[in-house]
């Protein structure tokens, strides 16, 4: 029982990672709880036949949040990988994913810095179909860069996001979907995205390399030509947005009151009950409401909410829809909407 889509693919699509030379997979996300903390024990022990290490997932809360190290010729890589707090989260004793905790995760950091030559955090969170960071994502990344980070790597949206470099630090807020098919998605961003390829020394990360693709039900093929210089483009305008804290407010307002948050207000206002307080044993009373304890669990989703309600109380909202045609304009990617037909085909 769980707000959202529960999804699952067979054992043998590991096949597919196999023969793109994949050895790790990031396990830290919404999803791999979906079929409760028995599924999690089962997907890490699939990946382990398939000779595939995995991070952000384990037994319990200690095994989801140690790091994997790995030996390379210019010494140890570090890897720590946490998910925003939906379902499927690791407890002391229930198997799960590492939780988005900044305080533990930069104590984290911090202890391993100690050990390795280059120190990797990945997390999975953000505003989906959002192609930019919120706030407290830039807030909260930006202190793992300086809590000693050499790169940091965020994906979820489902779209291609902005990135910069802070401190030195490369930080990617989101490189889209990589292979996603399904009949039941239109949203055009949906079948983009790029690969991140991080150039390290003994220093650290000096140097990343964005390679575009899209993909179809049959194949992932680089963006050609006649899409390229519209995709740099798209990208550059994403990443100047986010050089300025005022234009990222804005944008975060618009989303606030003009995408999501009104569907996440609504959620709540028809949550009712005829008896309180109910049985909290009863599980029909949870599915009533797993949804409203996602909004407020979960870092994006409470994000959002607060800065709603916020808006609301300030009498600002109006004002933030003004900004709401621009917000839709970097979401859509219209300039390639001639070839929507094709990719969705």
């Amino acid at each position: 029982i769980k707000d959202g889509p529960n999804l699952r693919c067979k054992p043998s699509c590991l096949n597919f990672a196999k023969s793109l030379g994949i050895d790790i997979n990031l396990l830290a996300n919404n999803h791999i709880g979906d079929y409760g903390p028995e599924a999690v024990l089962e997907t890490i022990e699939h990946n382990r036949k398939y000779g595939i290490r995995t991070v952000g997932a384990g037994k319990d809360l200690a095994s989801a949040e140690a790091p994997l190290i790995m030996d390379s010729p210019i010494g140890k890589i570090g890897l720590i990988n946490v998910a925003e707090n939906e379902f499927g989260i690791a407890d002391p004793v229930t198997p799960g994913v590492a939780p988005l905790s900044p305080i533990r995760n930069i104590k984290k950091l911090k202890e391993l810095r100690k050990e390795v030559q280059i120190l990797i955090i990945a997390i999975h969170g953000g505003h989906e179909f959002n192609p930019f960071p919120s706030p407290r994502m830039m807030e909260t990344y930006r202190a793992f860069a300086e809590a000693g980070a050499d790169i940091i790597f965020n994906c979820h949206t489902h779209c291609i996001g902005a990135a910069e470099v802070y401190n030195g630090v490369p930080v990617i807020y989101s490189p889209g979907n990589f292979y996603f098919p399904g009949n039941s998605y239109s949203a055009f961003p949906w079948f983009y995205g790029y690969l991140t390829k991080f150039y390290c020394d003994k220093k650290g990360c000096f140097g990343y390399e964005l390679i575009p693709y899209h993909f179809t039900k049959e194949a992932i093929k680089p963006v050609d030509q006649k899409d390229l210089s519209g995709l740099e483009k798209h990208f550059q305008e994403l990443c100047e947005v986010i050089k300025d804290p005022e234009m990222v407010q804005k944008m975060f307002n618009a989303w606030c009151v003009g995408k999501s948050g009104p569907l996440y207000l609504n959620v709540i206002n028809r949550v009712h009950e005829p008896e309180f307080p109910p049985d909290w044993n009863d599980r029909e009373f949870f599915r009533r409401w797993c949804t409203v304890k996602n909004i407020f669990n979960c870092e994006s989703h409470k994000d959002m909410i607060s800065n709603l309600l916020l808006l609301i109380d300030q009498n600002k909202t109006d004002e933030a829809l003004k900004n709401l045609p621009l917000l839709e304009k970097y979401c859509s990617m219209d300039y390639l909407n001639r070839r929507k037909d094709n990719i969705l085909k």
